[in-house]
């Protein structure tokens, strides 16, 4: 049996968000040293930005209140699955 520990996907997920940050930083970056200042590049900053605090606020609502165990094991692949069809069979 093949199975991994449901914490995986939160680290997945953080390791996603370290690298959204990361691209998030360059962009605001590149906005303050090329001096590209305007409305439309601040108003889209603006939304990206909330709409990732949004979507942080709502992850960590969710799983506080969903009383997960990240202990669980998260079955990829068992034997037993196949463990009928190869066999005899009586019809």
């Amino acid at each position: 049996m093949i199975s991994i520990p449901l914490y995986t996907f939160l680290l997945l997920y953080f390791v996603f968000l370290a690298i959204f940050v990361a691209f998030m930083l360059v962009d605001l970056y590149h906005i303050i040293t090329s001096a590209s200042f305007s409305l439309v590049s601040f108003i889209m900053t603006f939304f990206i930005f909330a709409g990732t605090l949004l979507v942080c606020y709502f992850t960590i609502q969710l799983l506080s209140q969903a009383g997960i165990d990240w202990q669980t094991p998260l079955v990829l692949f068992n034997a037993s699955w196949f463990s009928g069809a190869f066999g005899a069979t009586t019809f």
